[in-house]
């Protein structure tokens, strides 16, 4: 069994000495290669010709974002549950992907679990989501969002850029200040046409996810649609409404991870195999944690069986 070990090296909480000993743990179940990324969209490019190079599976040690871009490498022609298959290991902030399929948030502890994964062969076949614009388009494991969640994010990245570490407080802090500007914000400008052609509009930001929990704060899941898995298409969580009243019952309830669908000021779809949104102004978009561009119309799709994974 050949693998093929992809690295961020910049990633916030990957080291050498921490890679060198998952190394040494993944040698002992697969003959192992290591190749480090060396910047955005490198690990698609190394993961389209890893099937050629006959590569078995492909294991990502970084952020969500180096995970996400694997796949899109594995799915660069389409779905591929026969292709290699793809594993993840923490390295990044929050390791959503990883800790859904119930791997450890340590890298060396997760490390172990995917030798005895990848010795006991222990797979499942799994769904993603896609996004498409103008003439982009982008497949996503998790999540994807438009506007306050990818704003947040963008933030994020500027204090990378500026030498700051991403952490989960810095993330609160900005989420909660984009969160309190949206309050003052009387024009929403989303609009979205469900799987079923219903019309809901206007919409302040939308979360659509493929899989729960949407994301991790520290060792916190945060699960807007508990119904969203593996097994099933996409969940969509968009507030109508963003009054001081609305606003404290959405932060209860994600906080609580309390079931959102009988919250009046939010529409919260589930099992979504298409869905489009038309925005009046370009909003941000962001798929697992990375932002792609600003978007005045966006198609969101499923495709179910694509991928093979670890878990």
């Amino acid at each position: 069994m050949r693998a093929l070990l992809v690295y961020n090296p910049f990633a916030t909480s990957t080291s050498e000495s921490t890679r060198d000993q998952i190394a040494e743990k993944l040698q002992t179940v697969c003959e192992l290669t290591m190749q480090p990324t060396t910047g955005r969209n490198d690990a698609i490019e190394i993961a389209r010709t890893a099937g050629t190079l006959g590569y078995d599976i492909v294991i990502g040690y970084g952020g969500d974002g180096t995970v996400n871009e694997l796949a899109n490498g594995l799915l660069h022609q389409g779905p591929n549950p026969n292709g290699p298959r793809l594993a993840a290991l923490p390295g990044g902030n929050a390791n959503v992907f990883a800790r859904n399929l119930e791997y450890s948030s340590d890298p060396l502890e997760a490390a172990e679990q995917l030798a005895q994964a990848i010795s006991s062969n222990r797979t499942r076949v799994v769904g993603v989501g896609s996004v498409s614009a103008a003439e982009m388009s982008r497949w996503f494991l998790f999540n994807a969002g438009l506007g306050i969640d990818a704003e947040v994010l963008m933030a994020m990245d500027e204090r990378r850029q500026h030498g700051k570490r991403a952490s989960d407080l810095a993330y609160t802090l900005i989420a909660g200040r984009k969160l309190v500007s949206a309050l003052k914000d009387r024009n929403p400008n989303i609009t979205l046409r469900s799987d079923a052609g219903e019309v809901s509009t206007p919409l302040h930001f939308a979360l659509i996810i493929n899989v729960a929990p949407w994301i991790y704060l520290g060792s916190r899941p945060l699960t807007l649609s508990p119904d969203a898995t593996h097994d099933k298409a996409l969940s969509v969580f968009a507030p109508t409404n963003m009054s001081l009243l609305s606003f404290s019952k959405i932060v209860r309830g994600i906080v609580t991870n309390q079931d959102l669908d009988s919250n009046n000021d939010v529409v919260a779809l589930a099992d979504q195999n298409d869905l489009s949104f038309l925005m009046q102004a370009p909003t941000w978009l962001q798929v697992d944690g990375e932002v792609l561009a600003q978007v005045t119309e966006v198609s969101v799709s499923h495709t179910k069986n694509a991928l093979t994974v670890y878990a």
